[in-house]
């Protein structure tokens, strides 16, 4: 009886090779083209900032290490948030109510012993002074809207700057400066910067330098130190390595030429009856699998 060619597989030649070396090289080429490729990550740094040690700390901690210090972190910042923030509505009260000086009370005839020209004299210095109040009241509300517009404008500049850079860790680096920094810090950095997301995140990823810029009370010279901080900042892309080709041996591309030589060879096969094409292309993808 004749043993069916699929019986016969151990007595052909396993180093047949259906693909040649050109022809796998393209197969291969083409998964690596066809797959997704990393996003560029982007670099930003400092000039001269020395490394974070707690960094080294937590790349030896286990994930719970980790989580447990991002938690505390967080609680921290939000404490040292909500403090600053209470006292900056105080001082906004206290200055608020500073900036309101009373106008000239109204003068009554008893006061002016029934004199009605120095009545006349003082309603008149009164009635002044009630308009030169609302005056300066209406100026301070126009250079407030104006200061607040622009200020606004430039907010919104900065989260869409955010959203652009797509810092995965910008969100704790800005929660970091706003912990750090006083509201009126943080406001210069929003007003003067020329690229207030990137010093954020250039700041929140060097407490050193946070730190230090945090101590300079004084408002032009924190903006003077920052001007100076912005200057060293380097924002890069650095583009990754490309993903290591799967293609080895018998795996996707080639698996995928297999597929198709195989159904060519069935399809000769039907018309002919000869299956010995069959047989090796099935023997080859067997020695693929092997290899992969």
């Amino acid at each position: 009886m004749a043993l069916d060619a699929e019986q016969m597989i151990g007595t052909e030649d396993e180093d047949t090779e259906l693909l040649g070396e050109g022809e796998q090289q393209e197969a291969e080429a083409a998964q690596e083209e066809a797959a997704p490729q990393p996003e560029p990550e982007l670099v930003v740094e400092i000039e001269g900032a020395e490394p974070d040690p707690d960094a080294e700390i937590e790349a030896e901690l286990g994930d719970k290490g980790r989580a447990a210090i991002k938690a505390l972190r967080e609680a921290q910042r939000k404490t040292a948030a909500e403090l600053r923030e209470a006292k900056a509505e105080l001082a906004r009260a206290r200055e608020a109510q500073q900036a309101k000086p009373d106008p000239i009370p109204e003068p009554t005839l008893e006061e002016c012993n029934w004199n009605e020209g120095l009545f006349k004299q003082r309603m008149a210095a009164h009635l002044a002074s009630v308009a030169d109040q609302e005056k300066a009241r209406l100026a301070a509300e126009a250079a407030e809207k104006a200061a607040q517009d622009d200020y606004t404008g430039r907010l919104n500049n900065y989260v869409a700057r955010k959203a652009q850079m797509r810092a995965p860790d910008f969100d704790e680096a800005e929660a970091t400066v706003k912990s750090t920094l006083t509201v009126q810090q943080q406001s210069v950095i929003v007003r003067t910067a020329a690229d207030p997301a990137a010093v954020v995140l250039a700041l929140g990823r060097n407490p050193k330098i946070l730190q230090d810029l945090a101590a300079v009370r004084d408002v032009d010279r924190f903006a003077y130190e920052l001007a100076k901080t912005e200057g060293k900042i380097r924002v890069t892309q650095k583009t990754p390595p490309p993903p290591e080709s799967k293609v080895t041996g018998g795996t996707s591309a080639v698996g995928n030429s297999f597929k198709s030589a195989l159904e060519a060879a069935e399809k000769e096969a039907m018309r002919t009856g000869d299956r010995t094409k069959v047989v090796q292309i099935k023997q080859q993808m067997r020695a693929a699998q092997a290899k992969g």
